[in-house]
């Protein structure tokens, strides 16, 4: 944001370093996330762009550290299309092993072997964050679900929170994934509607300067028109005109059933008569200019 505009309203900071805004929606939902976590299964957080799904997950990170009950780990790989078990299960040994070095065996029976005693090792829940899971393969998904069965065996828990937009929560729904959306707990975070009027309140409490209030910056008539029906968001333009419609032009054709130009019917006519074209009774008609068929009509 611009120096001028914060000096005008009377901002001291941009809006954007402000935080995260808590509505009752969001605690009761982070929640219900938490509990899922300790009891160990797949969870999917979904939420369409811009609805706060990563500064969530960051806030839940930050509350189950602070409580210690678990041990938090994170996937930071950046090109989700193309990763596989191997990597997500490369980022569990890196947060969970103690050493310095971080040793994982080739084989992947003796790397699943090697995971699962570390995380009974941990004697703690551990749960596994996946950020823009949407692009997660189908068999990546599956092979999550048999990972935190193959856990669970050994008398520990494993949780993998899946978070991304909604095209996630409709695949985990697919018929054809009912082995693992059957036992995923599904969860759809939305916005701030219905607390906008509280959003901006906090928004000016907590990045305008001392004194500034929320009336110092909006007019009274400002949270009445903050919806609009425009798919675009924005309210409607007071100078703008509708543009008048262009006029229509048809191509009619005379025969339109074939679509054939009138001079080729012509001469397939007088083909059909044994006639040539200087025996023509009237003038033959000219080729169309543009090169279609038909004729131009208004």
């Amino acid at each position: 944001m611009r120096n001028e505009v914060m000096e005008f309203y009377g901002l001291k900071r941009s809006l954007r370093s402000a935080g995260y805004f808590l509505t009752a929606h969001h605690r009761d939902l982070l929640d219900e996330v938490k509990h899922a976590i300790y009891d160990g299964t797949l969870i999917v957080l979904s939420g369409v762009i811009g609805a706060g799904k990563t500064a969530a997950i960051t806030r839940l990170q930050e509350t189950l550290l602070e409580e210690d009950r678990v041990v938090v780990s994170t996937s930071v790989s950046v090109e989700k299309n193309r990763v596989a078990l191997g990597t997500l299960i490369t980022a569990l040994f890196c947060d969970l092993s103690t050493e310095k070095e971080v040793k994982i065996p080739k084989s992947g029976e003796l790397r699943d072997r090697a995971l699962r005693a570390l995380v009974k090792k941990r004697k703690k829940p551990v749960v596994l964050f996946i950020d823009d899971a949407h692009d997660l393969h189908r068999n990546t998904l599956v092979a999550l679900k048999r990972l935190i069965e193959l856990v669970k065996g050994a008398g520990a828990t494993l949780s993998i929170v899946l978070v991304g937009h909604p095209r996630l929560r409709n695949e985990m729904q697919d018929p054809a994934m009912e082995e693992v959306g059957y036992r995923t707990a599904i969860f759809s975070l939305e916005g701030v509607a219905g607390s906008q009027r509280e959003y901006m309140t906090w928004l000016i409490e907590t990045c305008g300067k001392d004194g500034v209030t929320i009336d110092d910056v909006l007019e009274p008539a400002a949270p009445a028109t903050t919806s609009f029906s425009r798919k675009c968001g924005r309210p409607p333009c007071p100078r703008r005109r509708r543009t008048p419609p262009r006029p229509i032009i048809q191509l009619t054709s005379p025969w339109p059933c074939c679509g054939r130009s009138a001079r080729g019917l012509f001469l397939q006519n007088l083909k059909g008569q044994g006639l040539g074209p200087k025996q023509a009774a009237r003038p033959i008609p000219p080729r169309p200019c543009c090169g279609r068929t038909g004729r131009l009509a208004q």
